[in-house]
């Protein structure tokens, strides 16, 4: 069975490209969430109107970035929030000793921007070609101020990324690497399905290394231990299949 040695691009150079983003007619807006009030499932859904979607259409433009094009730079006046409608970003920071901390990897139906005191907090890039709504943020906070009924579907979707967060920070709280991959492989593909037979993952090794507070080498090791005991396989360079689910979850408890 092949063991790819990165899942995309390898090295961490990447994260340095900047490209020229293009436009073109406005697209339909698309917030993905989990309702607050009890569901079928706990899997984000649509949650915009077709009203609401048209009034946010109205102050938005549909962007387009290129593979490795970087969205904004922290520390750099937060002026929009993007609405991510296909493609994958991720947010991170660089520290002081050169590294580079990942905060998240966000998809189609996520918001992006976080800010403080007018800036933003990280950097955002794009991990594969990425269709945006780009969002002035005076124009959505008066839309917001003046459209009551449109602060559901953010507020859920603040919720979304909160609980995010503190998953996030659970995953970087476990000591094991095994545990740390199978937990990461597991929720990407439980977001939109229940049991994936396989999980998309555009990003390269030493992002995921970056995310999970792991070495490369360590990232690397644990996807062969976990090839080798049946639990998952490559299909290609950007795919996983999950060929053992039951196993995956008792390594993700710990058992």
């Amino acid at each position: 069975m092949p063991i790819y040695e990165d899942f995309a691009v390898t090295g961490n150079s990447s994260i340095y490209a900047t490209v020229c983003n293009r436009t073109t007619a406005t697209a339909a807006p698309l917030i993905m969430a989990v309702p607050f009030g009890r569901t079928d499932s706990a899997r984000p859904i649509p949650l915009l109107s077709s009203a609401q979607c048209r009034r946010l259409a109205q102050i938005a433009t549909t962007v387009h970035f290129a593979k490795r094009a970087r969205l904004y730079e922290e520390g750099e006046s937060a002026e929009y929030i993007y609405n991510l409608l296909a493609g994958e970003v991720k947010t991170f920071s660089l520290l002081s000793s050169g590294h580079y901390r990942i905060v998240a990897f966000l998809r189609a139906g996520d918001l992006v921007g976080l800010a403080e005191n007018g800036t933003y907090t990280s950097t955002a890039q794009a991990i594969t070609p990425v269709t945006a709504n780009r969002l002035p943020l005076q124009s959505l906070e008066r839309l917001l101020r003046s459209d009551p009924d449109l602060l559901y579907p953010f507020l859920c979707k603040l919720r979304d990324e909160l609980r995010a967060a503190q998953l996030h920070a659970m995953l970087l709280g476990r000591r094991d690497a095994d545990g740390k991959i199978a937990m990461f492989l597991r929720d990407r593909g439980t977001e939109f399905d229940a049991a994936p037979s396989s999980t998309f993952v555009p990003m390269t090794r030493s992002d995921v290394a970056a995310y999970l507070g792991l070495s490369l080498e360590a990232v690397s090791r644990s996807l062969r231990h976990l090839q080798r005991r049946g639990v998952i396989r490559f299909t290609d360079r950007h795919r996983i299949e999950i060929i053992d689910h039951p196993r995956l979850e008792a390594i993700v408890s710990g058992i």
